[in-house]
């Protein structure tokens, strides 16, 4: 590992230097202009113990977690770091606090670049999208239609999960598991949950056969391959894809859940790539952000075309992700959030909840990681893009008129404010029953809000709406007679 570049506690807006402010290609000394722009990335994110608005904003959004487990939270704008708030210890037996040399595990935000790889084998015509994945992996079982990388891509392929096969094969966590293990299961299953390419589920289980179909197309180990012909030309020198084997790193953050006797570590994620397995620092992410919007040595225009290419099914519909109104792409979905065209993907284990969001139309990314897993990113993410992106226009179909609302089962009164892609539900319990809250909800897709466990539903034309929780769904909130009692 190299050493610490120092805590990217808070970068100004700063002109950029000539060397990367233009994404045309040009012939020439390709090496030096890559070596001045990774200097030039290297130059911002030292410079520690300066301060911007938006490290203020960002600030603000993180609780503070003192010595316990925390968050980290970036923000770029045109490929540029603009603000960094960290709280929480990376890991707690050594007191090391989480900065922007952390090493998180990266969860399913690993699956991006997965599929950066797959992209690039694809752009040199070394494989087909609509390649059948037995071309590649002969092994695997011939299905009731063909199954397809495309399909893997965009999680149409109906295979069975990998990490859930392994739970129901004895293995006590994935941790306990190697690559070849998970792959000969995944290959033993003579079935898929579906037809390919007549519905969607998210399954790790495509993307483990995408990694292996990286190792035998490219000829290289799949840590090997990600890392020469990704990281390293992007400067990611402190990220790395386990390879069987346990990371280590001063930098690495352990993941943590809340016991009987305070937090205990939960280092239970897969030590191999595809689905997962990358460790990565959101100083590395700042790079390939810089890649996405400048400097396109990887992310090259062919590649974000693949790579953003929303998922259609058989019969044509488009490939969402349950009624989130997100549709898979490859290792991305697609959809809104606060009004904003937004491209993301999330990431999750026991022990560590992230979310790296891109507003492509406003040129900003957002990421939270978090070492521990009972903290609201979403919510986080959205209160960046809220203090941090220009205003969405306000008023919405499927958004409930403002104003005074009953529900006699709840015996509550609710006030409803806004119009736009959030709203602010105040929520009046009758005397003696509570005290008063406001919870804001945020706009998902027409008609669905949600905030802190809450579900506030609206069709077209409904007196009122709906609320629900995971364990009540739909009660009735309906417009409140003025003048009566409650």
């Amino acid at each position: 590992m190299t050493p610490n570049r120092g805590k990217a506690r808070g970068l100004p807006l700063r002109p950029r230097p000539a060397s990367i402010t233009s994404t045309t290609r040009h012939t020439g000394d390709a090496r030096l202009k890559g070596q001045l722009s990774s200097l030039a990335i290297a130059l911002g994110l030292l410079l520690g113990g300066t301060t911007s608005a938006a490290d203020a904003d960002l600030r603000d959004i993180l609780p503070g977690f003192g010595a316990a487990p925390g968050c980290a939270l970036a923000a770029h704008r045109d490929g540029e770091r603009i603000g960094f708030a960290a709280s929480g210890l990376a890991d707690i037996e050594r007191g090391v606090p989480i900065d922007g040399d952390t090493l998180f595990y990266a969860a399913s935000v690993s699956k991006q670049f997965t599929a950066l790889a797959i992209a690039q084998l694809v752009a040199q015509g070394r494989l087909s999208l609509d390649d059948d994945v037995r071309r590649h992996i002969p092994e695997l079982p011939a299905y009731r239609e063909t199954v397809t990388v495309r399909m893997l891509l965009n999680h149409s392929a109906g295979l069975r999960d990998s990490l859930s096969l392994l739970r129901m094969g004895g293995y006590p966590s994935a941790a306990d598991a190697t690559m070849a293990q998970a792959l000969e299961l995944q290959l033993a299953q003579l079935d898929t949950n579906f037809v390919p390419g007549s519905a969607t589920a998210y399954s790790n289980g495509g993307y483990l056969l995408l990694a292996e179909i990286v190792r035998r197309a490219s000829g290289e180990a799949f840590p090997d391959y990600v890392r020469r012909h990704i990281l390293d030309p992007l400067g990611m020198s402190d990220s790395f894809v386990l390879d069987d084997r346990d990371p280590v790193s001063d930098h690495l953050a352990h993941g943590y859940v809340r016991g009987d006797a305070g937090f205990e570590r939960r280092d239970t994620y897969p030590r191999f790539g595809g689905s997962g397995g990358l460790m990565l620092s959101l100083n590395d992410l700042a790079r390939y952000e810089h890649d996405i919007e400048q400097g396109q040595r990887v992310w090259t225009p062919e590649i974000a075309r693949i790579m953003t290419e929303a998922g259609v099914l058989a019969d044509g519909s488009p490939a969402f992700r349950d009624d989130t109104g997100f549709v898979f792409a490859a290792g991305l979905m697609l959809g809104t959030r606060l009004g904003h065209t937004a491209i993301q993907h999330g990431g999750g284990a026991e022990a560590f909840r992230h979310l790296y969001v891109r507003l492509p139309e406003q040129r900003l990314g957002i990421a939270v990681f978090c070492n521990r897993s009972d903290q609201p990113v979403q919510d986080m993410v959205d209160a960046a893009i809220a203090a941090l992106a220009d205003p969405a226009p306000g008023v919405l179909a499927g958004a409930p008129a403002p104003g005074h609302y009953r529900s006699p089962e709840l015996r509550a009164d609710y006030r409803l404010r806004g119009t736009g892609h959030v709203l602010y539900l105040d929520i009046l319990p009758d005397a003696g029953a509570g005290e008063p809250v406001t919870v804001e909800l945020v706009r998902r897709k027409p008609g669905r809000y949600e905030g802190r466990g809450l579900t506030l539903l609206h069709e077209a034309g409904e007196n009122g709406f709906r609320l629900s929780t995971s364990r009540v769904p739909g009660v009735r909130v309906v417009p409140a007679v003025e003048g009566a009692g409650g």
